[in-house]
């Protein structure tokens, strides 16, 4: 039995309710998705391996959950890296309109990080995505920032159109 970061007190089935349950929500956020997708009419095969990746996350959650062997860790972890490597280079290629290669450093750059991380024990071993919740501020950053720059570029552009 693994029992770091979660609420086992017991070796058992159903000794984590709390997780085992909640794993519901990527099972719904991957339903919802593919609805979302459809209803869009999205053809994109990035969007649907996302997809497929929320749905191996609630699987592999669910069983570590419920198992908490390590085997049963290897399949919740996997998915849910797997997941963040391919959202962090969509999202760098598609949203952000980053090169290829920055994507790629920027990519192995929290790879890196979060590998350094591991051997950490600090909060149960959850430290290790520390490097991933940073990443996701310095995108809300950036993209505060530039939201901010649109904002200037549209008062501009209307105050010069209404000066006219």
């Amino acid at each position: 039995m693994i029992d770091i970061y979660c609420e086992r007190v017991q070796p058992g089935l159903w000794d984590e309710p709390i997780n085992a349950i909640s794993n519901f929500a990527f099972f719904i956020a991957a339903w919802s998705s593919w609805r979302l997708a459809q209803s869009l009419n999205v053809k994109f095969l990035d969007v649907k391996l996302l997809i497929y990746l929320m749905v191996a996350i609630g699987i592999g959650s669910s069983l570590f959950h419920t198992y908490a062997t390590g085997w049963a860790l290897l399949m919740d972890v996997i998915p849910i890296t797997m997941f963040q490597i391919f959202y962090l280079w969509v999202y760098n290629r598609r949203v952000m309109k980053l090169e290829s290669i920055i994507s790629m450093i920027l990519i192995i750059v929290l790879v890196i990080s979060s590998l350094a991380t591991l051997p950490l024990k600090v909060l149960n071993g959850s430290f290790s995505y520390a490097p991933a919740l940073i990443y996701l501020l310095g995108l809300g950053i950036y993209h505060f920032q530039a939201q901010k720059q649109i904002i200037r570029i549209r008062n501009l552009s209307f105050s010069s159109t209404k000066a006219k």
